[in-house]
């Protein structure tokens, strides 16, 4: 499990491994940091959008 310091900020950046759409596989891409911090710790995954 993650801890709570080691959660991205929202508008980090960060190397995401992003499934790619046709599923054949995963690419690792930039990827930003959405919700805020508290949503973060409240739950076991975090949220991203891939960045192009």
């Amino acid at each position: 499990m993650t801890t709570s310091s080691q959660l991205p900020s929202p508008g980090d950046v960060v190397s995401v491994r992003f499934g790619l759409m046709d599923r054949t596989g995963a690419k690792i891409r930039p990827g930003g940091g959405l919700p805020s911090r508290r949503f973060n710790q409240s739950r076991e995954y975090f949220v991203f959008t891939p960045l192009t």
